[in-house]
C-alpha cells in the first residue's frame, strides 16, 4: 500500500501494534451487543484478532483493514487456522 510515496512499512515505528488481550476483545464485543446479522469493521486491525474472534464467536461478517503487510499475512494465517474464511475476516486497502 502506498500513501503519498511512503509505503506501509515506513509507519511501523510511528504506529505501533499493541495486541488486545482476548478477554478485552470479548468484553468489547459484549458491550457492543454484537449479534447475528451484524457487520463489524476494524480499522487498523493488526493481526486480525478482533475480527477473527467476532466471526468465530458470533458468526458475523467481520472486516479488518490493515496497512502493514506482515500483520496482514499473520492475520490471514490466523483466520485460516481459526476456521474463518479469509474473505470474511480481512481485506487489504487498495
Amino acid at each position: 500500500m502506498s500513501c503519498g510515496g511512503a509505503n506501509a512499512a515506513d509507519y511501523r515505528e510511528e504506529i505501533p501494534f499493541v495486541p488486545t488481550p482476548i478477554e478485552v476483545i470479548d468484553r468489547m464485543l459484549e458491550l457492543a451487543e454484537v449479534k447475528n446479522g451484524d457487520v463489524l469493521y476494524d480499522l487498523g486491525s493488526g493481526d486480525g484478532r478482533i475480527v477473527i474472534r467476532a466471526a468465530q464467536k458470533y458468526g458475523i461478517h467481520a472486516v479488518g483493514i490493515e496497512m502493514d503487510q506482515l500483520l496482514l499475512i499473520k492475520a490471514r494465517r490466523d483466520a485460516k487456522s481459526a476456521g474463518v474464511t479469509v474473505q470474511q475476516a480481512l481485506h487489504r486497502p487498495r
